[in-house]
This record gives structure tokens, sequence and C-alpha cells, in this order.
């Protein structure tokens, strides 16, 4: 018998002057209300306990494919309490084999210290069965003898917020997934995020000089400036387009930014996207991921968005809806937006296009050319170690910076 019915039947015991008939059947409702309300407070993704019948505070968090939260904690729990683990999971994640929790059997307790604290983990795999499916459950339980649910909140966030070294890049791409055929066709769209080491600098990417003072310097300025932001009431926001043929760096300055100001990356290959809402939900997430810190968010490769595609006559992508998204009711602080492309022809007699590049979305366009003479000198300068001099006329044509690289490379090697 559940506990709802128990409680049920022992309230309705306290009906004046009712047959047990009458009662049994007003406890059997009572039962069910109870239980429902049982049930649905157990439905929430997070749930934020307090303190119940023991001395302990406590967090529960439950796992969903839409819960970073549990997702984060999984893998801290993982990196710093593996030695507690007999039992686990293997499951894939962007290309790697990694541990998961589900069916973990641990032997002792996970505990941290935490500002003066105790604090505990706990795992907890439990099957339930609704309508004969059967179904797992789990759940990350945190609790404490002295830090209260705000403060075991405050700690949940470090977690979230923490990265593995200085050198990782945290990275959350956009996933599309469909499922049904034709009229029953059903997508959706969710960030997975990525932990990459990278060693991407500002002082290792090297553009030319107009592209460095007006990109890398202009980031500069923008982070570095909130304050005149938020005097002057002005959304504390930046857009750049970065445009130049595969090769020239558009992706690798991106990420040389990021780790340079320890910033996010939200990444969407535009031409994964076939609907409005797709978009509009994936946008709508980030202020829950990113905790109102500035991020980037870089909508790459845009010229190969379907609503480009002539042959695309279908899709449901359309540009008025990037645009109302991009400067919507959503609150984007400190968002540094990137736009990509191979080419600008490609937007030529766009119908609204100028919308797109107007100050406010996009306040500079910067093309990243193949490498011109002081860019190559200095490229060779500091991969080489070589003081190159090269006359104007020596520099070849259609000379990427990913070639030079390359090149270099073989000849360190």
């Amino acid at each position: 018998m559940s506990v709802g019915s128990l409680v049920g039947i022992a309230l309705s015991s306290y009906l004046p002057g009712a047959d047990p008939a009458v009662r049994a059947m007003v406890g059997g409702v009572l039962g069910g209300i109870i239980e429902k309300g049982i049930n649905q407070l157990g439905n929430h993704s997070t749930t934020w306990v307090g303190k119940l019948w023991n001395n302990d505070y406590i967090i529960v968090i439950n796992r969903n494919d839409d819960n970073s939260i549990y997702n984060k904690l999984e893998r801290y729990i993982v990196q710093y309490h593996v030695d507690k683990m007999h039992a686990c999971t293997l499951k894939p994640d962007n290309g790697e084999i990694v541990i998961g929790l589900q069916d973990a059997d641990i032997h002792g307790v996970m505990v941290e210290t935490w500002k003066k604290h105790q604090v505990s983990f706990e795992i907890k795999n439990e099957n339930i069965s609704q309508k004969d499916v059967l179904s797992l459950k789990q759940q990350i339980i945190i609790r404490s003898k002295t830090a209260k649910i705000e403060e075991l909140q405050r700690y949940v966030e470090s977690i979230c917020q923490y990265r593995q070294s200085s050198r990782c890049l945290r990275i959350y791409r956009a996933v599309v997934e469909t499922s049904g055929k034709d009229e029953k066709q059903q997508t959706r769209a969710y960030w997975s995020l990525v932990n990459t080491l990278t060693n991407k600098r500002i002082s290792n990417t090297i553009l030319s000089e107009t592209a460095e003072r007006k990109l890398y310097n202009d980031v500069k300025w923008f982070l570095n400036n909130q304050s005149l932001y938020d005097t002057q009431g002005i959304p504390y926001k930046r857009g750049y387009f970065l445009y130049g043929v595969p090769g020239t760096g558009k992706t690798s300055c991106i990420k040389a930014i990021a780790n340079e100001y320890h910033l996010d990356i939200f990444s969407v290959q535009m031409n994964d996207l076939t609907t409005n809402s797709q978009f509009t939900l994936l946008m709508t997430r980030i202020t829950e991921l990113t905790g109102n810190r500035p991020y980037i968010l870089a909508l790459e490769d845009f010229d190969r968005a379907a609503m480009f595609d002539r042959w695309a006559g279908d899709s449901k992508l359309s540009f008025g809806s990037i645009l109302n998204e991009l400067d919507g009711v959503t609150e984007t602080f400190g968002r540094v937006l990137f736009i990509t492309a191979n080419t600008r022809e490609r937007f030529n007699n766009q119908t609204g296009i100028d919308a797109l590049f107007r100050p406010g979305r996009i306040d500079n366009e910067i093309q990243l050319e193949c490498c011109d003479k002081d860019q190559l000198e200095r490229m060779v300068q500091h991969f080489a170690g070589i003081e190159l001099k090269l006359p104007a006329t020596a520099v070849p044509k259609k000379l990427t910076p990913a070639k030079v690289i390359s090149a270099l490379q073989q000849y360190i090697g």
C-alpha cells in the first residue's frame, strides 16, 4: 500500500459519525490526491528539499535530458570520486567513452569540505513502473548538517562553473535530433557540452594587423568596459561578422578569444537547423547555462543556412525569426556574437539582410584573408623561431594561415 493511501485512511478515521464504508471511500479519495501530489513533487528536475525528518539539509537533482545540472555533477563526481566506484556504466559522449553513474556501485561515502562545511554525495538509481513501462529514475542527493539550502545551492553553482584547468574550453554544441516520419516527424534541439583542452591563445593565433586591431583589440575593450554600458544603459553585447575562405582562422580566433577571457562558446552549425522553433529553443536555454556571465554565441557557416538555399524550399527557418531571437526579450547580457561565412557575396540581394548587419547586432565586419607579408613573417617567427624578411613580391598568393602552420609543423618536426 502506498504512502498516500495510508495517510488518507488515517485522516478519514477522524471523520465524525461516518460509517466504515463512507470512511473507506473518503480515505481512498484523500489517498489518491496525496499520492498524486507526492508524484508531482518527485517529477521536478531539481528539488530543494530542505530539512525534513532528519538534521540534514538536502538537495536532490533528478536526471533528464535537459537537466544540465545533473550532467555537470555527474562529470564532477566521476572525476574526483572514481576511486570509490566498484561498478559503473560506460557511455558515448561526443566521440569519447566516459564513465556514467547509472548502475554505479559506490563503496564508502563521497564527502568533501566546502567553506568549512562537510558535504556528501549519494547516487540513487531506482526502477519505476508506470502503466506497465519500466523506467529508471536517477538522482544525485547532496546533503550537509551545517550548510543550509542557500549555501548548498552556491556549492552546486561552483561545481557547475568549475573549469578542469586554465586550458579547458567549454563548448556547447547545438544538437538537432529528428524522429518519426512525414506528418508525425518531430525534432528537438538542445546544447551538448564538450570540455576541450586547447592551447589556442590570442598570442599564438596570428591574424593580419588590421584584423587583430578590429577583432582582438575591440573584444578586449568590450570585456573591460562593462561599467560604461551599465552607466549609459546600453545593452551589454557585441557582434562580429567574420568571413573568409576556409583555413583563414575564423574558428581558431573564436576559440583563442574564448580561452583568453574564459568564455563559454555556444556553437550552432546553421545548416543543421530547419525550423524557427529549434533556434528559439536553443537561444532561450543559453541564460540558464551561463548564469548571466559573458559568453560567445557562434553562428557558424551562416551562408549555408537553409534559408539561403534555393533548393530548400520546405525550410521553416526564417531570417526574421533569427533576428527576433538575437534582439528579442530574452536578456543577452555579455553576449559576444560571431557570425561566420566563407564569403559575403552570398548575402547580396537577400531581402532584409541589412537588418542583420546594422550596429547593435554586428558592430564589426572583419575579412580574414590569405597571409600578407607581415602576417607570414610573424607566423614564421612565432612557430619556427626564424626572423624572416621577405620582399612583398615573394609572398605566395592564396596562402592561408592553416597551410603555413601545416608547413611549419613539418619543418619543426
